[in-house]
């Protein structure tokens, strides 16, 4: 299993911690993201001269989809945050769905990094994509589902590629994966 192997797992500060990461990492470039969401994606935006590129989410409006996505992920995307499930608006997106936009962003050059912070009150998880494709970052949490947002702690189960590359991005200061191995 992917998230058992150390090679495919980064451990950190919560998810955003991992969001500052990919944004830092697309340094003046575009990022896509689902809106509304997390409050610290203007401000990373801001502070990494990032174009964000919202895609709009209303709960009086359809049900968002594939399609709508897609559209919004273009050969200069470089990142997709995809909140599954969404909040504060309800998205949901099924494995077979998000593995249709992972295609689609890997096709444009595109990293899908799915928060899966609420995973755990309803929506079927993406982790087994990211053993079959180099383009997914499935990013998790303590806080919410397990109730643990004092301790400031997530993952990240990806590719080896991409473990390295957030591995060395990481900020000496924050937790690494190897500090928790050794104890």
């Amino acid at each position: 299993d992917l998230a058992q192997r150390e090679e495919n797992l980064v451990v950190g500060a919560g998810i955003e911690e991992f969001i500052r990461i990919l944004m830092a990492a697309c340094f003046g470039q575009k990022v896509a993201v689902l809106w509304p969401s997390c409050a610290m994606f203007d401000v990373y935006a801001d502070a990494f001269k990032i174009d964000l590129q919202r895609i709009c989410t209303h709960p009086r409006q359809p049900r968002l989809t594939v399609d709508d996505v897609c559209r919004a992920v273009t050969a200069d995307t470089r990142v997709l945050l995809l909140a599954n499930p969404g909040q504060p608006v309800e998205t949901l997106f099924w494995v077979d769905e998000i593995k249709a936009i992972a295609n689609h962003c890997a096709k444009q050059g595109c990293i899908l990094a799915i928060d899966e912070a609420y995973h755990g009150f309803g929506a079927s998880s993406a982790i087994g994509l990211a053993s079959r494709l180099t383009n997914v970052v499935v990013l998790r949490t303590f806080s919410k589902a397990m109730g643990a947002a004092g301790i400031r702690l997530g993952y990240v189960v990806a590719p080896q590629a991409l473990t390295r590359k957030l591995e060395q991005a990481k900020q000496a200061t924050d937790l690494h994966t190897a500090q928790l191995t050794q104890m």
